[in-house]
């Protein structure tokens, strides 16, 4: 019988002894080979230790940062700042008639600039430092036009 359930044809005995010895020699090949290495760093503890201790003293510590401008150029850019307001404020007046009621209305957003209409004329403030920069409708505005070439100098290499 041939079939699937057939019995396979019995092993003659040297090469039931040689599988035997294969399999032993496998065994012994096996067993004096040395453990698979682990990947082991006993280093890695202390010094992420000293790592993470390091970043948290640096992010604690006070970051002190340089002056961006010099106090010529807060200056400048508040004094043009208030000529970019004069201009917003007198477009309004010319197109609605009126002074606007605050700079938002006018379409001069949030630049620390203070503004105070009385009847017909207004003033613009601001404060830098501890110098406060004014300018009352009507006077000149020659000086905080000008404050642009100021400032473009200062961007120049």
């Amino acid at each position: 019988m041939t079939g699937p359930g057939a019995n396979p044809p019995p092993k003659k005995p040297w090469e039931f002894v040689d599988e035997v010895r294969r399999d032993a020699e496998e065994k012994a090949l096996a067993a004096a080979a040395p453990p698979p290495r682990r990947w082991r760093v006993p280093w890695m503890a202390p010094v992420l230790t000293v790592l993470v201790i390091l970043n948290v003293l640096q992010w604690r510590r006070p970051h002190h940062t340089a002056a961006a401008f010099t106090s010529a150029e807060e200056d400048a850019s508040a004094r043009f700042g208030i000529y970019l307001a004069e201009q917003a404020v007198v477009h309004f007046r010319d197109s609605a008639g009126a002074l606007p009621r605050d700079l938002a209305a006018a379409g001069v957003e949030g630049d620390g600039i203070e503004y105070a209409a009385a009847g017909s004329a207004f003033s613009l403030r601001v404060q830098v430092g501890a110098r406060t920069i004014a300018y009352r409708s009507g006077e000149d505005l020659g000086p905080f036009a000008g404050a642009y070439s100021m400032l473009r100098l200062a961007t120049q290499p």
